[in-house]
């Protein structure tokens, strides 16, 4: 019998590769773009949720624009009498929104929602008539504007006793109910 060695072939490995200080700067470079998007983006979400919280769309059937505040700021500025004495500056919408507080509770308690439709400001609403609106902007502000009207001198609890009771008087308890809030 032959002698039978076996003989193990060396084989050359690779050699490892050396890794370039490269990498580095482009995670740095790389995870600055990915915040500048997150940034681009972020802000892009704010801009779109305040617009759709400031505004809101209507129909333009009318020839008005379709974008309208959803809460109108109406200041009534400043008007002097004949005295020269000006008169204090007050929020109508501030105003408004407390009369909404007390028609309806904040529109838990309006009775146009059963027709899917709005008031909860007691707007038109009497033994004679009862009106309801398509939305509860339109009513706000044809309370506003109402409310600019018959706002004479300041007294705004004689024009909230004239909106609830038809009747210009300095006190009643709807007036006394409005301080209470």
């Amino acid at each position: 019998m032959k002698d039978k060695r076996f003989f193990i072939k060396k084989v050359a490995l690779p050699e490892p590769t050396v890794k370039k200080g490269h990498n580095k700067i482009k995670i740095f470079f790389y995870s600055l773009v990915i915040l500048f998007m997150a940034f681009i983006i972020g802000a892009t979400g704010y801009g779109v949720y305040t617009f759709l919280t400031t505004y809101g769309f209507q129909t333009p059937i009318i020839l008005r624009s379709p974008i309208y505040r959803l809460k109108p700021d109406v200041m009534i500025s400043p008007v002097s009498t004949q005295s020269g004495k000006t008169s204090a500056v007050f929020d109508v919408g501030a105003i408004a929104d407390k009369i909404y507080t007390l028609e309806s509770s904040n529109g838990k308690n309006d009775g146009c929602k059963n027709l899917g439709l709005y008031n909860g400001y007691g707007w038109r609403q009497n033994n004679f008539e009862w009106k309801c609106y398509s939305s509860h902007e339109v009513v706000r502000g044809l309370v506003i504007d109402w409310l600019t009207k018959n706002i004479k001198d300041g007294k705004i609890e004689q024009a909230l006793c004239y909106y609830n009771q038809g009747i210009q008087t300095d006190s009643c308890t709807y007036a006394i109910s409005y301080k209470s809030l």
